[in-house]
C-alpha cells in the first residue's frame, strides 16, 4: 500500500468519525473531539460556507463532511 492511499484512507476514517460525532454532540467536547475538529476543519471550512447543516430531530448534520467523504471515496476508487 503506498503512502498516498494510506493518508487518504486515514483522512476518510477521520471524516467518517466526525460525521458520527454530529449525532453525539458530547463527543465534540472531549479532547479527542476537539483534536478531530482541528484536524478536519481546514478541509471542511471552504464547503461549510456554502452548504447548510441539516436538522435531523435534535441533531444538525454537517453536509460538508458528507460531501467530502463521498468525494474522497470517489477519488480513492478512481486512483487505486
Amino acid at each position: 500500500m503506498n503512502w498516498l492511499r494510506l493518508g487518504l484512507e486515514i483522512l476518510l476514517f477521520l471524516l467518517v468519525v466526525r460525521v458520527f460525532m454530529d449525532f453525539i454532540p458530547s463527543l465534540g467536547e472531549t479532547g479527542f473531539g476537539r483534536a478531530l475538529v482541528r484536524l478536519t476543519n481546514p478541509i471542511l471550512a471552504p464547503l461549510q460556507r456554502y452548504l447548510p447543516r441539516i436538522a435531523m430531530g435534535d441533531v444538525e448534520v454537517d453536509v460538508s463532511a458528507l460531501v467530502v467523504v463521498l468525494l474522497l471515496n470517489l477519488v480513492l476508487n478512481l486512483i487505486f
